[in-house]
This record gives C-alpha cells, sequence and structure tokens, in this order.
C-alpha cells in the first residue's frame, strides 16, 4: 500500500509541474484555429485559441479579463525654428534713411513669410494627400488578407515602394516650419519703428546733393508730407501688423502647428505598425489552461478584443470592440472510473490434500500435499480510477496515471478472498476502451506449518495449512467506461 500511494504522489506532482510550465500553443494538437467573426463556438480544453486577425488594421488581443486601454497619443508640437531677428539700427544716420532701411527690412520679412506659408502649405496637402492614400490601403488590406493571405498583405505595405513613400511623407511632414523665427523678426522691427522718435529728435547734417528729408530730425520729417511722414509711417505699421497676422496662423502655439504635430505623430505612428509587422502578428493566440481540477469542470470564456485604428485617421481614439461570446473552452474533469478485467503475474495457487500413489511395494495409495491450481497469469475483475494528464489528435488518445482495486475471488485453500490493487499508467481511446500496466500488489499463499508440496500428510492433520502474504508483482488491465 504505501508503494502504490507512493508512486501516485509522484505521478500527480509531475502532472502538476507539466501542467503549469508547458505552452499549449507549442502543441499543435491543442491549437484550435478560430475565425475573427467566430461567435458561440464551444470547444473542449485545455487548448490554446487561436485567430488571424488583420494586424495592419486592428490591435487585437484574447483575453478573459478586459482591460481597455487608450489609443495612442497623436498630439504633440514640432520643433521651433532657429531665433533671428532684425538688423540694429545704424547710429548717426537720417531720418529718412533709416525708414528706408525699415522698408526694405518689410519687404524681406513679406517675402520670407510669403515663401515660408506657401512651402507650409504645399508640405500639408502633400501629407494629407498620403494620408489619404495610407487609409485607404488600410481599408483595401481587409479584402486582401481574404484573397492573398497575409503575405499578400505584408507586401502591399512593406515593399521597397511603399516604405519609401511612407519615408517621404515623414520627410516632407518635418519640412513643414512654424513661423516663429519671421515673427521674432518682425516684433524687433516694430520696436525700431517706436523708437524712431527718440533715435531721430535731432537734426543730421545735410547730405551732399540730397534733399530737405535727408536731414529732417524726426518731428519735421513725421510731419512733412513731402517726406512721406504720418502716412508713409501708417502704411509701413499696417504692413507690419498685416504680416505678423499671417504668420501668427502657423506659429508654434497655432491651430496648424498642433494639427501637423499630429499628422506627423500619425505618420511614426503608422510607420512602427507597418515596419513590425511579420506572419506571427497576424496571429492572436492564448493558452487556456484547465490545471488539475481534482474532480470539477470549468468553463473559460475567450473574449476577442479589436481595435479598428481607420479611426485614426480622423484624429479620434480608437475604441475596443469586445467580443465576449467568442469561444467558451470547457474544461472536463481529470477524473475517470472505469471497470473490466485485469491480469496478475503474481502466482496464484490453491492448495490441496491429493491422494497418491503408494510407494513401493505398497497396495494403499498415500496422502500427500498437493497443488490444485498453479497460474502464472489470472484474470481478476477491478475498478479503475485515471487521473488524464495529456492528450492528443483531438482527445482521442490520453495518458492517465491510475490506480485501482480488485477483488480476487479464492477458497481457502488459496487463502480466501481479498483485495488487491493496481497502479500505474494508462493508455485510453476516446475516452472509453484503457489499458492499463504497472504495479500489482495482491496476496500469494503458500503451504504453512513448514510443510512443501509433495509432503506426505501427517494423520492428524485434515486440511492444507495455509500461510498468505502481499507480494507486488507485473499487472495488466482492460477496463471500459462510457464515452
Amino acid at each position: 500500500m504505501k508503494i502504490a500511494k507512493a508512486v501516485l504522489l509522484l505521478v500527480f506532482a509531475w502532472i502538476c509541474v507539466v501542467q503549469s510550465h508547458a505552452s499549449l500553443c507549442d502543441e499543435p494538437s491543442k491549437v484550435h484555429k478560430l475565425e475573427a467573426s467566430t461567435t458561440g463556438e464551444v470547444i473542449e480544453g485545455p487548448a490554446c485559441v487561436q485567430v488571424e486577425v488583420n494586424a495592419l488594421r486592428y490591435s487585437a488581443k484574447l483575453s478573459q479579463k478586459i482591460k481597455i486601454e487608450p489609443g495612442p497619443n497623436l498630439a504633440g508640437e514640432v520643433t521651433k525654428g532657429s531665433e533671428g531677428g532684425g538688423a540694429a539700427p545704424v547710429a548717426g544716420i537720417s531720418t529718412q534713411k533709416d525708414f528706408e532701411a525699415i522698408l526694405d527690412q518689410i519687404a524681406e520679412i513679406e517675402n520670407s513669410a510669403r515663401d515660408r506659408l506657401d512651402k507650409n502649405r504645399t508640405f500639408a496637402a502633400d501629407v494629407d494627400a498620403y494620408l489619404f492614400r495610407l487609409k485607404g490601403t488600410v481599408l483595401q488590406s481587409d479584402e486582401i488578407l481574404l484573397s492573398g493571405g497575409v503575405p499578400a498583405v505584408l507586401n502591399l505595405v512593406q515593399s521597397a515602394e511603399a516604405l519609401k513613400d511612407l519615408q517621404n511623407a515623414i520627410n516632407i511632414a518635418k519640412r513643414w516650419q512654424t513661423s516663429d523665427d519671421i515673427i521674432i523678426r518682425v516684433h524687433a522691427l516694430q520696436q525700431r519703428i517706436n523708437l524712431l522718435p527718440q533715435k531721430h529728435a535731432k537734426t543730421t547734417e545735410a547730405v551732399a546733393g540730397g534733399t530737405a528729408c535727408d536731414s529732417a530730425a524726426w518731428q519735421e520729417w513725421f510731419t512733412a508730407t513731402a517726406c512721406g511722414g504720418a502716412a508713409s509711417l501708417k502704411a509701413a505699421q499696417d504692413r507690419l501688423a498685416a504680416v505678423e497676422k499671417q504668420l501668427l496662423d502657423i506659429a508654434s502655439d497655432s491651430e496648424k502647428a498642433r494639427e501637423m504635430a499630429k499628422r506627423m505623430g500619425l505618420l511614426t505612428y503608422w510607420q512602427s505598425v507597418i515596419t513590425s509587422l511579420n506572419p506571427h502578428s497576424f496571429l492572436v493566440q492564448t493558452d487556456a489552461q484547465c490545471g488539475v481540477l481534482f474532480n470539477k469542470n470549468k468553463e473559460i470564456a475567450v473574449a476577442l478584443v479589436l481595435t479598428d485604428r481607420v479611426t485614426l485617421f480622423d484624429f479620434q481614439t480608437p475604441q475596443p470592440q469586445i467580443q465576449d461570446a467568442f469561444v467558451t473552452v470547457e474544461c472536463g474533469s481529470p477524473f475517470s472510473i472505469s471497470a473490466g478485467v485485469g491480469f496478475s503475474t503474481i502466482l496464484d495457487r490453491e492448495f490441496a490434500l491429493v491422494k497418491s500413489a503408494p510407494a513401493s511395494g505398497q497396495t494403499q495409495s498415500v496422502l500427500r500435499f498437493g497443488e490444485s491450481t498453479h497460474s502464472r497469469v489470472h484474470p481478476l475483475p477491478l475498478a479503475v480510477v485515471h487521473a488524464r494528464f495529456r492528450e492528443w489528435a483531438d482527445h482521442r488518445y490520453a495518458a492517465h496515471a491510475s490506480f485501482g482495486v480488485a477483488a480476487n475471488i479464492k477458497g481457502q485453500n488459496s487463502g480466501g478472498s481479498n483485495a488487491e490493487y493496481l497502479a500505474g499508467l494508462s493508455f485510453s481511446f476516446f475516452r472509453t476502451l484503457y489499458l492499463t500496466g504497472g504495479l500489482h500488489i495482491g496476496q500469494s499463499a503458500e503451504l504453512g506449518g513448514g510443510f512443501k508440496v509433495g509432503d506426505l500428510v501427517p494423520t492428524d492433520v485434515t486440511e492444507a495449512p495455509i500461510q498468505k502474504s502481499y507480494k507486488a508483482g507485473f499487472g495488466f488491465a482492460v477496463t471500459f467506461t462510457k464515452p
């Protein structure tokens, strides 16, 4: 009995270790491939649930406990341009010459602003056109996956031409510039205009061949219509205010700058998704381990969570869609009971008092100790409890740790009826037919009183004295149970 218990404990400990470390997804026979549109499917566990999804379009996972994560944060800021400014006023020049220099710088700022706005408009349009094409590609990938499989989808977005177009779009987005550097020049020039009254409070020396405006002090120049005066100054200030308004539309804190930053984030996000794709990306799988249930049944509800990335093109946070009734994995109890016949190799002997031929010269028979039964292998009815620890071929075949009890019905001359035990491993077919082999512990009978088979029976002995003891041997059983 102690040997049988020790064997069972070792077997169960081994089962627990194997089931806690082995990955079902590494066993092809345990992998159940399902469609993403599957609903209400019920399979028997343990199992690796596997589903093919369009990894380009969807972020997918299989989970029993759903955790909704926010989509990628595509907001950000583009790098500001380098600072610059208008040239410092040159001391000693006249009001007229200083104002003419200011007008030249206003013209340069207007040209710079016009060039910046035109280029940014072109860059933004090119990026939007690429994102529109990429959105169509992502939407088209569903049909391509159905018709051409995973290789066709990978070729669609990972071809040299496709990756080059994506990188070109990123490079174009990087060329989009804010207007902060030009706005600094505008502000510097506005400050320079504001300082003209203090700088030119006095009349400058007359310029040879020049007019009166060339040497006029600020007050004289401002009030003289011939020099331009207040009207010209107002026109210059209006020009600066107008160009400043245009430039503020693409400044770093403007809405257009934020939108361009989102487009840049979206491009780099898709570049990361596309370049990381491989054939395994399209397979989402999870282990539905049953474990050692100790005669309990268990159901594992697996949910499929799909997050459609297409909404990112509209700068919306993707919302996970949970398919709760995707598949249910049922884990039946690993224990089963079967009954049938066992075969023991423990010697089965039945003793009797046998009349034997008389000794030489005698005429009457004599009684001797003998055997009426002597069997090396004998059948036994038994019931077996099985603990399943491994299955193959969709539950067609399985291995079990088993322990059985047999009823050895024998007469008193064989030691009497007794319970015997079988502990070992079983191999089952369709969970119906069990073949078990292992250690058989049963009783064996011997002649007692120091007698041996063939000895003469004393006159005071009326039946064979029996001495019985438990012995170990090899046992084999064929048993059946309901499927």
